[in-house]
């Protein structure tokens, strides 16, 4: 039996504490008629010994009613409605749980906003390999990417590390032809070679003809010296943003704009798995297209699982690779093409 469970009681509030009420049907009422007539055919002496009579006969039946109604709300036994104490709450609990695992309809849904790169091992599709190490990366004094006519410039106000993913806010301004901030790029200098990096999302503030806030995110996947042009092209000056570091294994290249990076590599009892970031322009071969290489035998993944896609502005795929066993002098190519270097794997 459920009954409603009875108002919170405020101390502090005796004024507006609510009156409990009972929920009765509504029964409709008359005004009682004036004195009546006796019924015809009785003595007027008898009426009240029959009165007395009718009244002993309704108690014993009221009587017989409540034994009845007390047996049929034994426990077990029927409602229970007898059985309910005044003022007590009944709490019902189902023995399935339906709701658990649906969203209610009411409830407002959580804001959605862009995730840093995560490794794989805080993804929902984690590997069993060890996850890379993160980079670390030491900010330099930033400063103005300038264009060699005056009247054109953009201002970093602020550089930010996330995982394998660099955040550069920036201020341009310029006349109504300034270039769209996604034609900026960073030039990286480092022990591996020198690199091209574009961006692969965006996110503006203020974007109008001659005007640009917002941020632009880039892949952070090789060790050097990180430099910004607005426009990667030698008619804006570049600004000197830090130094970063990445562990890795190797890289895989076709150019300065399209590398693969091996982050880290684990073998298992199934096999070889490589946990890998490649970057490049919108035309970036698919990494299902990558291969290991041993003396002319080419063996080609058994799954890619991508932790990141992105592909807003330019390509950037993060993920593992899963390979059979092989030996340990293997390489690795990033398109199985002769126009893609091989890595080494040790």
């Amino acid at each position: 039996a459920v009954t409603h469970p009875a108002t919170a009681f405020d101390p502090g509030r005796m004024d507006r504490q609510p009156t409990a009420t009972a929920d009765f049907p509504h029964v409709a009422t008359t005004a009682m008629p004036g004195p009546r007539t006796p019924a015809p055919g009785l003595p007027a002496g008898r009426r009240p010994a029959l009165a007395v009579g009718l009244s002993l006969v309704t108690g014993l039946l009221v009587v017989a009613g409540v034994l009845l109604m007390r047996q049929a709300g034994a426990p077990g036994v029927g409602l229970g409605v007898g059985d309910a104490t005044p003022g007590a709450t009944v709490t019902v609990t189902a023995s399935a749980r339906p709701f658990e695992d649906k969203p209610s309809s009411t409830a407002t849904p959580p804001r959605t906003t862009p995730s840093p790169a995560r490794t794989p091992a805080e993804s929902g599709r984690a590997p069993s390999a060890a996850p890379p190490q993160r980079p670390t990366f030491t900010r330099g004094a930033l400063g103005v990417s300038r264009y060699q006519e005056p009247g054109y410039a953009a201002t970093v106000t602020s550089v930010v590390p996330q995982g394998h993913q660099l955040t550069v806010a920036l201020r341009a301004r310029g006349e109504a032809d300034l270039r769209e901030a996604n034609t900026t790029c960073l030039e990286v200098r480092g022990s591996d070679g020198t690199f091209t990096v574009r961006p692969f999302a965006q996110h503006a503030e203020t974007a109008r003809p001659g005007a640009f806030d917002g941020t632009l995110t880039f892949p952070l996947l090789v060790s050097g010296r990180y430099a910004l042009r607005y426009s990667c092209r030698s008619d804006y000056s570049a600004v000197d943003l830090g130094t970063a570091r990445v562990p890795h294994v190797s890289v895989s290249r076709y150019s300065d704009e399209y590398f693969a990076v091996i982050l880290s590599t684990a073998r298992t009892s199934r096999g070889l798995q490589l946990v890998f970031a490649s970057t490049g322009k919108s035309d970036l071969r698919d990494p299902r297209t990558s291969c290991l290489n041993r003396g002319g035998a080419e063996e080609y993944p058994v799954k890619v699982r991508l932790d990141r896609s992105e592909t807003t502005l330019d390509h950037f795929h993060y993920g593992v690779m899963d390979f059979p066993p092989v030996a340990a002098d293997s390489s690795f190519t990033y398109s199985c093409f002769p126009d893609y270097s091989a890595a080494p794997l040790t």
